[in-house]
């Protein structure tokens, strides 16, 4: 490469960069548990190496190698109200899309190995920038380390800051020492315990178990029901009703993913396999298809099977 072009290469960010010839400086290594298909350079793009395929018919032809395209995503901050932006590929091997988030290959690949599917792991930029993947500007940190940098860089609110500790604890056990009823398996009155921790300890069973059940968070704990007020007899079908109503929209809402562009990415039968495709909950692409929120985990999102590409967001 000539100097002249060179220098025209370097004012091309790397990440919009597609050309199949190195960069200057740049140097590669196979993706994990991809080896075969792709390659990362240190500079966060992402090669598909050309391989041998075969037709429908049982002929043979070769995909040649190609750049792969890295999608931009980003986040808003409500406290410094500007955007966070993540650089992360999708790429499609036998016909399964696996999701990455381009820093952590990165990372994994140019500085040290990690779990990568240790998502209390994560890689950050040092100097803030979601487009300066560079490895000696990533740090792997900790979920608390990474809220904590959030709070002392003015990013995020210390929710718990000017929490009066001695009054949290007074409403702890306020809660905690209300009494409970306790019902069988089907819903039938056993027993009342003064308190959660009386329940605990004649029965074995975790307290913080029961107050997932009383706050329905959770359907029953040690195969019982419990509640803080006495009925006669808890509607049970009612509970298998909403429950599985709730596995109906969990289990069986199609959902088509959609970059920021708004170009169709990938199709899923369920919320529940967008939502462990994409690392996020699925109560969050819920609120997506249902409009009260643009994007989750960097992506847009529609109800059903759609390849028709949708409005780009600003």
């Amino acid at each position: 490469m000539k100097k002249g072009e060179d220098i025209e290469r370097k004012a091309i960010p790397a990440y919009k960069d597609t050309d199949l010839t190195d960069r200057p400086d740049e140097k590669w290594a196979p993706m994990p548990e991809l080896e075969t298909y792709f390659m990362v350079s240190n500079f966060g793009r992402i090669k598909r190496l050309a391989r041998e395929e075969k037709h429908g018919v049982g002929s043979e032809y070769i995909t040649p190698e190609k750049m792969i395209k890295i999608q931009i995503g980003r986040a808003f901050n409500t406290v410094k109200k500007d955007y966070t932006y993540q650089l992360t590929i999708n790429p499609m091997v036998d016909n399964q899309i696996h999701h990455h988030s381009v820093k952590r290959l990165v990372y994994y690949c140019f500085v040290e190995h990690f779990d990568l599917h240790d998502h209390n792991l994560n890689v950050i930029p040092k100097n803030g920038n979601g487009f300066d993947i560079r490895p000696d500007n990533l740090a792997l940190v900790s979920i608390k380390k990474k809220v904590n940098r959030s709070i002392d860089k003015g990013r995020m609110v210390n929710k718990f800051e000017y929490v009066d500790r001695d009054k949290a604890v007074r409403n702890s056990k306020k809660k905690t020492s209300k009494r409970i009823y306790q019902y069988d398996g089907k819903g039938r009155y056993l027993k009342s315990y003064p308190s959660m921790h009386d329940a605990e300890r004649q029965t074995g069973i975790a307290n913080n178990k029961i107050c997932a059940v009383v706050n329905r968070r959770q359907v029953t704990a040690g195969g019982f029901y419990w509640r803080h007020h006495k009925v006669k007899q808890i509607d049970i079908d009612a509970i298998v009703s909403k429950r599985n109503e709730h596995r109906r929209q969990v289990r069986g809402t199609k959902v088509t993913q959609y970059d920021l562009e708004g170009n169709p990415i990938a199709c899923y039968s369920s919320l529940a396999d967008a939502a462990a495709a994409a690392h996020c909950h699925y109560t969050n692409i819920s609120a997506t298809i249902r409009g009260l929120v643009k994007t989750a985990a960097g992506f847009q999102w529609r109800r059903g099977e759609n390849k028709e590409k949708i409005k780009a967001i600003d």
